[in-house]
């Protein structure tokens, strides 16, 4: 049983699209995962020596399959019993001949599929457990590469707000070379999977449990120390890129990355930075706060996130392209209509007076170049890096200000010409909201709708030049 809201898809990317594909590839997952933590290093000879006798006994089982348990037992018994004891249910299961081939191809493949580690842990998930997953079945089989993200449903949630945003509500991106990663999602609370497509289809108990269990185990298999203990499983596009330090360090300082290139750099980040200030996002730019001595939102730079944009660069003749990642309205603005009032008067204010006589733009730069530097002056050690940061930091004070003022005027410019009308008259977006997530509906809907707000204000202001 599936629903689409076929007025919300994605572009391209299609990492899993029904449940029973999902629930294959994370048994695949689980068992390449234990095989690959049971092998030598990558770097040690052993583990190559290792999967070459393993596939030589896949391959002699299936050459002999009157005697493939008798052979797999005496090949195993001069490998390793540990590896046998992980494939022995499987081999021993019921089914004729056929299904044992089936099985034996299938661990064959494994073996191309643990040169390196399937999966590995990364640092950036803030919630549970995050895994960065790329592996190979073989020769002329592609590579399956995903983020399998242990999280809560309020960032699920925003990812999908996020997503659908940044198309304009259509299934065509704007065209700001600035991305959100497409991905689909497990609820293991209401049993549902949701692919890429927002498609959503009800699981089975079992199949939900089995689920469960894979991912599980795959966590605990790469980190035994950090277990899984939340609900929901996103399963997203593995974007490559890097965030914005590796990115000064590594690819910033190169002799082609000119400075028409760093220009487009700030301007795209002056768009994503407005997105994120009317969405109520505020920990990616860090630019407002809430004080809690005078309970009200204020201009308060303090230490950009470097962490939730990521950066590639694959076409040196062209500027880099931008991934907003770990997206996320502000939880408080949710939770309590007070504080979500409080963050949309201060808006107001921000948008109708304008401190010390400066543009709103140009004031929004300034404090987003402030957080940026707060972010490079929170490094412990840079040392090593300090010449390259140098580098970037010139630029902040030489160039960035007036792109930067660019993006966030441009995307002022599209938040009214473009995804504020498109919201009055989605649907797709606002079906999904209501149905999961009602709470969430009532703010987003508050956020856009103030444009209507902003609208009024400049006419009156204009009525009173």
């Amino acid at each position: 049983m599936s629903s689409s809201s076929s007025s919300i898809i994605p572009t391209h990317t299609q990492i899993f699209s029904s449940p029973r594909d999902l629930l294959g590839s994370s048994a695949t997952l689980c068992r390449i995962t234990k095989l690959s933590a049971l092998l030598p290093n990558p770097h040690d000879p052993g583990r190559k020596e290792i999967l070459s006798e393993l596939e030589a006994i896949w391959n002699d089982a299936r050459e002999n399959l009157a005697t493939a348990q008798e052979r797999i037992g005496k090949g195993f018994a001069a490998l390793t019993s540990a590896i046998y004891k992980l494939y022995k249910p499987e081999i021993e299961a019921s089914g004729g001949k056929e299904e044992l081939v089936v099985r034996l191809r299938r661990f064959s493949e494994d073996a191309n599929s643990v040169i390196l580690p399937p999966a590995v842990n990364s640092s950036e998930g803030k919630m549970g457990p995050t895994h960065l997953v790329r592996y190979s079945r073989g020769e002329g089989t592609g590579v399956e590469k995903c983020i399998v993200k242990w999280t809560d449903r309020h960032e699920i949630v925003c990812n999908r707000i996020y997503e659908a945003i940044w198309r304009g509500f259509t299934s065509t991106p704007l065209n700001f070379n600035v991305y959100v990663p497409e991905g689909g999602h497990v609820d293991f609370d209401r049993e549902f999977f949701e692919n890429p497509k927002w498609e959503r289809f009800k699981l089975e108990q079992d199949m939900a449990t089995e689920l469960k269990s894979n991912f599980f185990e795959m966590a605990k298999t790469i980190d035994p120390r950090r277990l899984p203990t939340d609900n929901q499983l996103l399963i997203g596009e593995r974007v490559k890129g890097e965030n914005l330090l590796d990115f000064i360090v590594t690819q910033y300082v190169s002799p082609d990355f000119d400075e028409v290139k760093k220009k487009k750099l700030f301007e795209r980040l002056g768009r994503l930075f407005y997105m994120d200030i009317r969405l109520g996002y505020v920990d990616r730019a860090k630019t407002i706060d809430y004080d809690t001595d005078s309970g009200n939102y204020e201009l308060m730079p303090t230490s950009a996130n470097l962490g939730n944009v990521l950066f590639r660069w694959k076409d040196t003749s062209l500027p880099p392209i931008l991934f907003a990642i770990d997206n996320g309205i502000d939880p408080a603005l949710i939770s309590s209509p007070e504080q979500r009032a409080k963050y949309l008067s201060f808006l107001r204010f921000l948008f109708k007076q304008h401190p010390d006589g400066l543009d709103l733009e140009e004031m929004l730069a300034s404090n987003i170049i402030l957080s940026l530097e707060g972010a490079f002056a929170d490094i412990a050690d840079r040392s090593k890096i300090n010449d390259q940061i140098k580098v970037f930091e010139k630029d902040l004070q030489k160039i960035a200000k007036a792109e930067i003022v660019k993006g966030l005027r441009r995307m002022k410019e599209v938040f009214r010409l473009t995804i504020y009308p498109a919201w009055q008259n989605d649907q797709a977006l606002k079906k999904y909201l209501r149905n999961y997530a009602p709470e969430y509906l009532q703010t987003l809907d508050a956020f856009i709708n103030l444009e209507d707000h902003l609208i009024r204000d400049e006419k009156l202001k204009e009525i009173h030049k």
